[in-house]
Parts: structure tokens; C-alpha cells; sequence
């Protein structure tokens, strides 16, 4: 599993706009975690700006050699082989076996959340 975390930095002031997450609200630096499905940490990448999103970091650490399709992840890496749930569309309703994989991939997906904490 691979999941994105923003580091926060103290005094985000003196970073300039590149380390600011609109997301998070906050200064920081984007790192990777990599974790088992039993929740064992297996790597945690260099850095990357906190502007940058988790596709962004991915490509950036060439983390596709490693990884592949039977790593799960969340929507932020969509597009990039991953197994990702599927994004909802708009105009039509989600059909119910497409539900079902997706709660199968978050279900398995929570471990990363206690890695990264």
C-alpha cells in the first residue's frame, strides 16, 4: 500500500509558496509511505514540496519500478497503474459492483493510516 502525508513545517513564512498544501492549509513536505497489508512500514521516500500532490511524488521517486497493480492506493493516484477505486461520476450513478470493489480497496487501504501516525 502507498499512501501520501504532509509533514508540516514550523515557520512555513520563509518556505515561499512551493512547501504551501492548499489542501492542508499549511507549509510542509509531501513524503510517500509504503506498508504491508498487515500494516508493517516498508519505506518512507525523501521529500518533495507540499505543493506537489501524491502523483506528483510518486513519479518523481520512480516508485512505478517498484510498485505495480497489485499495490493498493487512494484517488490521488489514479492513472498510474495502481489498483485505485474508482471515481464517481457526475452524471450517472456508480453501479453497485463498482461500490463493492471500492469499499474492498479503502477497507484494505486504512492500514497506511496508522503507518503514517
Amino acid at each position: 500500500m502507498i499512501d501520501g502525508t504532509l509533514i508540516p513545517t514550523w515557520n512555513w513564512r520563509s518556505l515561499g509558496k512551493t512547501n504551501f498544501s492548499g489542501k492542508h492549509k499549511r507549509a510542509g513536505f509531501n513524503h510517500q509511505v509504503i506498508c504491508t497489508l498487515g500494516g508493517k512500514l516498508l519505506a518512507i521516500t525523501d521529500p518533495v514540496p507540499g505543493a506537489r500532490h501524491d502523483a506528483y511524488a510518486f513519479k518523481h521517486h520512480g516508485l512505478e519500478r517498484y510498485l505495480d497493480e497489485s499495490t493498493l492506493a487512494d484517488k490521488g493516484y489514479i492513472g498510474l497503474g495502481l489498483a485505485t477505486p474508482v471515481r464517481r461520476s457526475k452524471a450517472r450513478r456508480m453501479p453497485a459492483d463498482v461500490k463493492v470493489v471500492n469499499r474492498f480497496i479503502n477497507s484494505r487501504r486504512s492500514v497506511v493510516e496508522p503507518v503514517i501516525a
